[in-house]
């Protein structure tokens, strides 16, 4: 039977018998006698003489005490005085601060226990040492300063104890009913650029501020399709068409690949940025064929057939050089997430960015920067420049 079970039935026979105690009388009372003592919860419970002081009882409440007679003789103590191994409190007596540590590392609590040395008394403190994780309650208490170490205690046990319910562990270990674990997926490749100085045509996916936009070289490289006889489109239509079968994302590292819902309800190749928020769990993912981003619940991301990887992504982040925001702007509307720049340059880019334009490379390190012409070979962001939206660089 368990000390808990024990401890319960105990409770029950001592209420039991109270109701049955004749009225109490004075008793000249000797330290180490048993007795019952009425505790705050109004419950007897059995307890132990400490000291005698005057008309008090020490330790326990004055004029509560009923001698057991033939009281629940055939349990035994279920309460063992300890004492911890090693340390000596600070000032040489337990603060408070220190108590209520203590109280709220082990109450409730089960831990394993060591029994480092046994009183020559019986009815003596029990030196002991306590295990939490793995790591000694001593330790513990001198970690927060509240004890120190004693010198008496020999310097080569280094107040390390092993658990000797460990050391009684014997495993046996298999790998049997597990899984392989599932393959690493690559990552998103880009088309080969021109090299620099090269001038060719692109497509303009996604302007974020007006020097920083997603664009696509518009030049002839059909060798993933050639070889697949299928498109990013059709292979797009593909997987939405059964969508049902695309299990939920459960791999979420940053720049990893992933399928995202996008406003048009449809799926598209994605990779995820970073977490945005924790309750719910929402993730902040770039479409990396539009250059836009998106942040989304968990419920809206889908894991990629790795098919869709064989496809080079179709938005390049790039630096539009030549021009830079303006030191001074008058402009009251400014970009939330860019305020050295007005929402008035981004709607004028957006329109300067329409038609036919060309790139050509200026740098590729530490990040790729090209200059934009329009249809008719002049730089887009000269506009700007006049209008006083932006300043040359």
């Amino acid at each position: 039977m368990s000390a808990e079970r024990q401890f319960e039935q105990l409770k029950e026979q001592l209420q039991l018998h109270s109701k049955t105690l004749s009225r109490q009388k004075p008793c000249s009372w000797k330290t180490v006698l048993g007795c019952a003592v009425m505790g705050s919860d109004m419950l007897w419970y059995r307890g132990e003489v400490l000291e005698v002081i005057g008309g008090h009882v020490k330790g326990l409440v004055e004029n509560r005490f009923v001698y057991p007679t033939v009281w629940t003789r055939d349990i035994p103590q279920l309460c063992i005085p300890c004492q911890l191994h090693g340390i000596i409190p600070m000032g040489k007596a337990w603060q408070w601060d220190a108590v209520a540590l203590l109280q709220e590392l082990l109450h409730t609590r089960y831990v394993h226990l060591q029994i480092m040395e046994l009183p020559s008394d019986p009815r003596g403190h029990v030196t002991v040492q306590v295990l939490l994780d793995g790591m000694t309650l001593s330790r513990i208490m001198v970690h927060h300063q509240h004890a120190t170490f004693d010198p008496d205690v020999s310097t080569q046990e280094e107040h390390v104890v092993t658990s000797s319910i460990t050391e009684l562990d014997d495993w046996e270990l298999d790998v049997k009913g597990l899984e392989d674990p599932a393959p690493m997926l690559g990552v998103f490749t880009y088309p080969r650029l021109p090299d620099k100085g090269e001038q060719f045509r692109v497509s303009i996916k996604h302007l974020r501020t007006p020097n920083e936009v997603f664009l696509f070289p518009l030049v002839d490289d059909g060798c993933v399709e050639e070889e697949s006889g299928e498109t990013l489109e059709e292979a797009l239509d593909c997987v939405n068409s059964s969508l049902e079968s695309l299990p939920p994302l459960t791999d979420f590292h940053i720049e990893g690949p992933c399928l995202a819902e996008y406003s048009d309800g449809r799926y598209y190749r994605a990779k995820l940025l970073s977490f945005e928020g924790l309750n719910p769990v929402r993730v902040l993912v770039r479409h990396v064929d539009f250059g836009s981003d998106d942040m989304l619940p968990t419920n809206r991301l889908r894991q990629i057939p790795v098919a869709l990887l064989r496809f080079p992504c179709k938005a390049i982040k790039v630096r539009v050089a030549g021009f830079k925001p303006p030191r001074i702007s008058l402009e009251k509307e400014r970009v939330s997430y860019r305020p050295e720049w007005s929402v008035k340059a981004v709607l004028e880019m957006i329109d300067l960015l329409h038609g036919n334009i060309s790139a050509s490379i200026v740098s590729t390190d530490p990040e790729t920067a090209v200059f934009l012409y329009n249809q008719k070979g002049a730089m887009v962001h000269l506009p700007l420049v006049e209008k006083g939206l932006a300043d040359f660089e």
